[in-house]
């Protein structure tokens, strides 16, 4: 059932799926596997991640949804349910700086991502080619860059002022500023990805797929 937060998150112009057993996850990936749409956005909430930590909640996002799929709840055989996609070569997952998100997930899950399109990578391209400084922006920061209306429509000022507590994550039901936080993680990688493709001049998103292989 979805939670009645997520009607007053900011990112809700599309449907919000709240998944929290393994058929429904099942049911999702099998119908992503079978769509059309090169991309998929992808990030990974929990109180710590990385190797060691420990992770609450998987955000997915297409053009068509957005799936909050609750590992706290469903536990390591939901996130199996997941790996097909994950691992799949022919979809390509947009994430915002996916390190510590590929390594709890390898370590803890066994599950190797692969076809990573890496939007913090992509910006550090951007700046190699205007010859400025590379450092590590925050989703943000590049959200600012190339789709300022969007962080200006979808209030990110705010999001950027009101710091996430991360033990939060493995509170039941979230807290709405969680499941807005959760939501607005996903919501706006896709068309970010096409902004910077356009940016680069990489329109299938080979070169930043390549770089991220090695972030």
């Amino acid at each position: 059932m979805l939670p009645s937060a997520l009607r007053r998150a900011a990112a809700a112009r599309r449907p919000i799926h709240w998944i929290s057993t393994v058929d429904q996850c099942n049911r999702l990936v099998e119908r992503l596997l079978s769509s059309e749409r090169p991309a998929l956005a992808v990030d990974c909430e929990g109180p710590r991640l990385g190797r060691f930590g420990r992770l609450s909640l998987m955000q997915l996002a297409s053009d068509d949804g957005i799936f909050l799929i609750d590992v706290e709840t469903g536990g390591p055989n939901i996130v199996q349910s997941v790996s097909p996609l994950l691992e799949s070569r022919e979809v390509v997952k947009v994430f915002h700086d996916c390190r510590e998100d590929a390594s709890i997930l390898l370590h803890q899950h066994q599950v190797s991502l692969a076809a990573v399109f890496d939007t913090q990578v992509a910006h550090s391209l951007w700046l190699e080619r205007k010859n400025f400084d590379t450092y590590q922006a925050s989703l943000a920061e590049v959200l600012r860059t190339f789709l300022v209306g969007t962080y200006r429509k979808h209030r990110w000022d705010e999001l950027e002022s009101r710091e996430m507590v991360p033990a939060r994550w493995v509170e039941r039901p979230l807290q709405p500023q969680a499941l807005r936080y959760a939501a607005e993680g996903v919501a706006h990688l896709l068309p970010l990805q096409r902004a910077l493709q356009r940016e680069l001049g990489d329109p299938n998103g080979d070169l930043v797929v390549r770089r991220s292989a090695n972030y």
